[in-house]
């Protein structure tokens, strides 16, 4: 009976299979499965025709057919000669080290093995640069231009010509060198749970207004133009000193000391002696008038040509309104001829210098405001009225020049020697395009920012620098448009995975170059 049931069995089996290979068209398996494209990533999305993911937008790959040994395959992207020299190998593209020499799936992800060849990462290595097919040839003009063939799946699978990539079987995708200021890095892609780990702030470049204003320390001093000084051009004795005390304000023709001098009363009465026998009109008269005008005694020859006879004693007065800063002045003491007795200064009007650094002269302009502020008074308002042509040879520092009022009313008055805090605009200019100064990258001799252009891409840019503002903006000259979305937080980590782009785009370059 166990005989019977087998010959039975097998008769069956025989019979099907025949009908399985002779039915028209072919097996029903073989008519009826069409070619299929699913994605690396979500084995579930399967269609009938190229696409690209709807979940996270890869392209679609050819999904292998198991087919009966001894069927046709199926043309695939892979070049006819690397089939014939290389068998077909199926590896997950999770897993790269699950490979089989059938279709299947994976035994970790349960992905679907994707067919590729061993030897498909250079397809035209081997051949001599004369027997590359003219699109080859291309490829290769490409790269030379910065371009380079790359896997979507696997970035870091990179060759100078078409293929497909070995780890995954993906054909190639042609990429661009990305875009890099002169030596200041590559482009970066960053996505955006990164972004937001390192902390990437954005901001707008735009149009706007600098403010630098430059804080200094400046003296309060006596105007040298409104000062005044009283010396005699002869030699003598004060016999009466009328302005005995220094900080006492005189006005113009006080009295403030007289004199006896024996050399003025000589030239005295050679003039009154020259007018009685020559007459006032003679060029002895007139000799011995020009003589005591140039000792600054005019009121002398006014006081002979009225008949009176010479003073023994002469009255020095004040030549100017103001204050007496200096007094040298004894009475019954001898002066001699040159010394200064007294010093006079009118103190209606002060400067205030102030000392400002080099780095900072550059920015001051003649008549840019200011602001002094005194320690026991209000703030004054003042401008640069002068500016020193050179700079101190010790401080390094260079001298500007205030003037202010020194007689408002319900105000502080100034008092030479005082200390006031001194703050100067330096510049207030409308600039074409500011940004942050935290923006700012420096990179040694250069300056760059990175600006943001996209979908998580971000393109350092190197630009110049103009006036820096008090409030936190850096005017930009040259290399940035207004309108720019730049970088203002985690720049400098941006500008290191550039730094390190760039050097893989470099060794990359001479790679292809060596070959």
């Amino acid at each position: 009976m166990r005989v019977l049931l087998f010959l039975v069995i097998g008769l069956g089996l025989g019979a099907a299979g025949t009908w399985y290979w002779f039915v028209p068209g072919g097996p029903p398996a073989a008519t009826a499965k069409a070619e299929l494209f699913t994605c690396p990533m979500h084995p579930q999305i399967m269609q009938d025709e190229p696409g690209t993911c709807p979940i996270c937008g890869m392209d679609l790959v050819r999904k292998p057919s198991a087919s009966p040994p001894g069927a046709p395959q199926p043309a695939a992207s892979q070049p006819a000669h690397i089939h014939a020299a290389h068998s077909p190998v199926y590896a997950c593209p999770m897993h790269p080290q699950i490979v089989e020499p059938e279709p299947g799936e994976c035994p970790i992800c349960g992905m679907d093995l994707v067919e590729q060849a061993a030897a498909a990462s250079q397809p035209a290595a081997s051949q001599p640069a004369a027997s590359q097919p003219a699109a080859a040839r291309d490829h290769a003009g490409a790269t030379a231009q910065g371009g380079h063939y790359t896997c979507p799946m696997h970035p870091q699978i990179m060759q100078d010509a078409a293929g497909t990539c070995p780890i995954c079987g993906m054909d190639l995708v042609q990429r661009a060198a990305k875009p890099h200021a002169p030596g200041g890095g590559a482009e970066v892609t960053i996505d955006p749970v990164t972004r937001q780990n390192m902390g990437v702030r954005l901001a707008t470049a735009q149009a706007g207004v600098v403010h630098r204003a430059v804080r200094t320390v400046g003296t309060v001093m006596t105007p040298e133009d409104r000062q005044a000084v009283v010396n005699l051009r002869y030699s003598g004795w004060i016999t009466k000193l009328h302005v005995a005390e220094t900080g006492v304000a005189v006005a113009k023709g006080d009295p403030l000391f007289e004199v006896y001098s024996p050399e003025l009363v000589g030239a005295q009465q050679e003039y009154a002696v020259a007018r009685r026998t020559a007459g006032p009109k003679s060029s002895l008269a007139q000799a011995a008038k020009q003589r005591l005008k140039l000792y600054e005694a005019s009121a002398l020859t006014r006081w002979i040509d009225r008949g009176k006879a010479p003073l023994s004693h002469f009255t020095v007065r004040a030549p100017a309104d103001g204050f007496v800063l200096h007094l040298n002045a004894i009475d019954g003491g001898r002066v001699m001829a040159g010394a200064d007795l007294y010093r006079i200064a009118d103190l209606d009007r002060v400067w205030v210098e102030a000392e400002v650094y080099a780095h900072d002269a550059g920015a001051i302009e003649l008549g840019a405001p200011a602001q002094v502020e005194l320690a026991a008074g209000q703030a004054r308002d003042a401008k640069v009225d002068y500016i020193y042509p050179t700079l101190d040879s010790k401080t390094r520092t260079l001298r500007v020049r205030m003037e202010l009022p020194n007689a408002g009313a319900g105000e502080t008055r100034l008092r030479p020697g005082d200390i006031a805090t001194v703050h100067i605009s330096a510049q207030s200019t409308a600039a074409d395009v500011v940004v942050p100064a935290a923006a700012i990258v420096h990179s040694g001799t250069r300056a760059l920012v990175f600006v943001h252009r996209g979908a998580g891409r971000f393109t350092p840019r190197e630009v110049q620098i103009g006036l820096r503002g008090d409030d936190g903006l850096v005017q930009i000259t040259a290399g940035l448009d207004a309108g720019a979305e730049i970088v203002t937080s985690g720049q400098f980590l941006i500008d290191s995975e550039s730094q390190l782009q760039e050097a893989l785009q470099k060794m990359t370059r001479q790679k292809m170059m060596d070959r």
